[in-house]
Formats: structure tokens, sequence, C-alpha cells
């Protein structure tokens, strides 16, 4: 029989408060229409409620791509004062209504950590550094000055900051590499933390070894957590879904790797170690380096330049993706098609689920986590106009964030298993792996005291009973949540909002051992207390 051993006596690294985080950025309905209502420009009451509901323990704004061409100063003083700005990167008119005090107002409200974005791309260390100066400092400063100017005296006190996004992107803006890049991450840092020495920044880190060893061996004292971005093309089956996360656990063990080997040379320069940001994640439509490679050819497409054209052609087949001549119009329509709550279905939140276990399971080396994005397109939550919908990945959030708490403890899992051979693209990798038909996770939470595990039965058709063993705890009681569907592609939309959804029973207990049946294609959470 299938077998779960939890030793609450071995502790593998604490539960980070702010792991399961969010990005909103700028782009489609993610910010106007999703975050903010598009005719006032205040924040909607319905989705803050229901983000409450899910938790933000941080969110990271303005991008994502879009930081890498915002200025920050375009977004605060009077709304009707502000400029509409064309955004380079996705080809839209930005109003500019939603700016830096109304995010951090909506930080305060969900009571959420914020988390900015520095633009490394169009812009500059300096200003980078005086966006730190009106979010941090107080005093009569020209920035610190505006900040209270604009009714807000008191600084906000923003803790982390991002120097720059995926500054290695075919496409983005200000595109460098490792070399220049480590020369931005000395000069940011330098500037950024005279202003306030307290904050902590992230770097850009990528899923490749060399980059990650180089910026953390030489320039690892100037930058407190390095990023890294999880992004997998859509699967052609929910079987390969439920294997793309052994994917993403081999990044996340090769960026370690990589940061403990560079960490000896500046060991000396550096009080804690480095961690991890995961902070964007999601499954995609599409290989996320690729779509960068083709957004990049069509801003530059011009049907005269015959590489051009031809590149552009060999890109579409290999994609699936339009021609670049038509990106205006093929973005337009990805707009709209990507808010379809139709989109986001069981198998991405089972999906998400097992993401969450892999960065539980480092123990606290990854620091931060952000899903992307927080609402609309692939989001957590879906509003189409006036109707507010819990997507699948919600739901796998808010029950997980509310009760996975305290320490991660050893859980080993001992169950049957298939092959599969998976290829991802957007990590470069290819290979057969061997794919646990049960993945499990365990923390212990000693205020309560209480033990939280959560099991995802990977397999679409079986259920899979299973002996649970509980070392060191001897429950008297028992909530169980069970999220599923009938199906895998099964999706919470206006028509259906409870097509995917969580059922919850108690349970007395006495005796052991204990054996449960997970239900196929569902996430399972077991509340044991004493």
């Amino acid at each position: 029989m299938n077998t779960i051993k939890i030793d609450t006596e071995r502790v593998l690294g604490p539960v980070e408060p702010h792991l399961l985080g969010q990005i909103v950025e700028h782009y489609g309905s993610l910010v106007y229409g999703g975050l903010v209502d598009e005719r006032t420009g205040s924040p909607r009451g319905d989705t803050l409620r229901a983000l409450r509901e899910v938790g933000v323990p941080v969110l990271r704004w303005p991008g994502g791509n879009f930081a890498s061409g915002y200025h920050w100063q375009d977004g605060v003083g009077p709304r009707e004062r502000r400029p509409v700005r064309f955004d380079l990167e996705w080809q839209a008119e930005e109003p500019n209504t939603f700016g830096t005090d109304e995010y951090l107002a909506v930080c305060r409200t969900l009571g959420a950590t914020p988390y900015l974005c520095a633009n490394a791309g169009s812009g500059t260390a300096e200003e980078a550094a005086r966006w730190v100066e009106y979010c941090n400092r107080e005093g009569r400063s020209t920035f610190a000055a505006l900040r209270a100017a604009n009714g807000l005296p008191r600084p906000h006190g923003v803790p982390l900051w991002g120097i720059g996004n995926e500054v290695y992107g075919r496409g983005q803006i200000g595109r460098a590499d490792v070399d220049g890049y480590i020369g931005t991450v000395k000069e940011f840092s330098r500037l950024m933390k005279k202003v306030d020495p307290t904050i902590r920044l992230v770097a850009v880190g990528w899923e490749r070894a060399e980059w990650n060893f180089r910026l953390v061996k030489e320039a690892g004292e100037y930058f407190d957590f390095l990023a890294l971005h999880s992004y997998h093309p859509r699967p052609a089956s929910f079987a390969e879904a439920m294997a793309l996360p052994l994917v993403t656990a081999e990044q996340i063990r090769e960026a370690l790797g990589a940061i403990d080997s560079a960490s000896y040379y500046v060991k000396d320069r550096r009080g804690s170690p480095i961690r991890i940001a995961m902070d964007e994640w999601n499954l995609q439509e599409w290989d996320h380096e690729r779509f960068i490679e083709w957004l990049s050819l069509a801003y530059a497409y011009n049907p005269a330049n015959p590489e051009l054209v031809a590149r552009g052609s060999e890109l579409a087949r290999e994609t699936q993706l339009p021609d670049p001549a038509r990106m205006p119009a093929f973005i337009a329509e990805r707009r709209k098609g990507d808010d379809d709550d139709a989109s986001v279905t069981l198998t991405d939140g089972l999906y998400a689920a097992c993401i969450i276990h892999e960065m539980l399971r480092t123990g606290g080396r990854i620091a931060l986590g952000c899903f992307a994005p927080l609402i609309n397109g692939k989001g957590l939550l879906g509003c189409r106009g006036g109707a507010l919908v819990y997507r699948p990945t919600g739901l796998v959030f808010q029950l997980l964030g509310h009760h996975h708490a305290g320490a991660v403890v050893d859980c080993f899992v001992r169950c049957g298993g298939s092959e599969l051979f998976v290829r991802s693209d957007a990590q470069n990798f290819r290979r057969r792996l061997s794919v646990p038909r049960l993945d499990a996770v365990a923390t212990l939470s000693t205020a309560a005291p209480r033990l939280c595990v959560s099991v995802v039965n990977r397999g679409e058709r079986d259920e899979e009973p299973c002996r649970i063993r509980l070392d060191a705890f001897s429950p008297k009681r028992l909530q169980r949540a069970v999220l599923t569907a009938e199906t895998v592609d099964r999706a919470n939309t206006a028509a259906d909002p409870e097509a995917v959804r969580v059922a919850w029973s108690e349970h007395e207990l006495s005796g052991s051992p204990r054996e449960e049946t997970f239900a196929p294609h569902s996430c399972t959470l077991l509340v044991y207390e004493r």
C-alpha cells in the first residue's frame, strides 16, 4: 500500500510568510478592469475583498516586462495631470492613473508586503534611488517633500526592491548580458542603499547556471535574493502537467547549487546567505522565452527586410504563433482571450499545488514567491464584467496559504508512479522522468498545535489508498479538505462558479495506523489537531 510517513521532529526549515505572494502587471485587464475600475480609476471593492480571502502576503509591481519601460514619476501626483504614455513593451496606452501611491494603498488594504521592481531597462540607478527616496525617506528633500505634497507625509517604508526584470530576455527593453548586468546591480544597489540602507534587493537570476554563478560571485554582496522565473508552455496532457513541477524542482536545485558554489567567494562580504525569490511562475500558452523573441521580432518587423521576414515565418511555425506582422492585432485578441475563466482549469490548480510543494520543500531557501498574475489573464481570480470568479488556482492558494505555517517537516512518500518523457524548451529540459502518483508536503505549527499535510493525487482516473504514519504527533481530530472536479479540464466560470470546489469534513480520531483514500486528480489537505 502507498505510505506517507511524517517525522515531526525532523524540521527542514521555516514556512516563509512571503512564499505564496503574487504579481500584478500593467498588461491587458490585469490592472485596469481587474484590480481597478476602468471608469473611476479606484480599486474594485469586490476584488479587494476576494483577494483578502485568498491571501496576498507580498505583491510585486509594476511588472514584469512592463517595469523595464516604466518611469515612476509618471504615476504620482494628481491623476488628471498624469501623462498618458505609449507602453513600448505591451504596445498599449498607459493612463498612469494607477501609480505608486495607489498600489501601496492596495497593499495596505490587503495586508501585503510591497515589492517594487525598479526600471533597469530604460531607467537609471538615480531614478531608482529617487523612487526609494519618494517611498521611504522622511525630511524635506525633493522627493520626500513631493510625497508629502501628494498628501502622504509619512513614508511608505517599502522593504523589497527588484533591480530590473528578465534583463537577459530577447525583446526586453535594455537587454543586457551578465557582465553588463553585474555593473547594473552594483550601481543600482549603491545608490538605492544610500537613500535607505535597510531595503532588501532582488537581482535577476536565470535558469542558466553560469549567469547565476557569476552574478553571485562578482556582485553577491550587493543584493539579498536571486530572482528565478518558472514558466512552462501549456502541456499536451494532464500527465505532462503533473510532471512539469519536477522540472521546476530541478531548476530550483541548479539555482541553489550555483548560489552555494559562488557564495564561497563572497562569504566574507555578506552577513547572511543569498536566497531565491521565485517571483514569477505559472503555466503559459507558449514557451515564455520563444514568445519574448517573437515579441522582439514583431517590434522590429519590417516587410522590406528579408531576414526579418524569414525568421518571422520560421518562428511562427515553431511556436504556433501568427506571423509577427500581425502582432498588434494578435496582442489585442490575446488580451481578451486571456481573461477567459474557462482557460484556467483544475489542471492549472493541481500544477500550482505541486509547485507550492516544491517551494516549501526547500525549507526556507526560497524566501518569497509571486504567482503571475494576480487577477484576470491566467490569474487567481477572474472578473469579466460584473462577475467575480474564484479560479482553481485561487482556491489552491486560499487552501494551502491559510493552513501551511510554522515549520516544514520531513514527509516521506512511498508510492507507485509512471515514466514520462518531458520536454520544456523554456528550461532547455528534455528527459525521461519518474513521476510519483502522490506528491505530499507537511508543516507543523506549534502555536495550535497543528500538523498540516497536503497531498496531490497526480493520477487522472484512479483513487489512491494510502497509510498515514505520524511520528511524535498523536492527533485527536482531523479536518479534511478535498479540492477536485469531475474532470481535469473543468473550470469555474460565471455560469458555473463551483465546477471546481473544496469540500470539508471533520473527524474524531483514535488509534493508528490511519488510512486515507485520495480521489483522482485532487488536492487533499489533512489538518491534524491534538
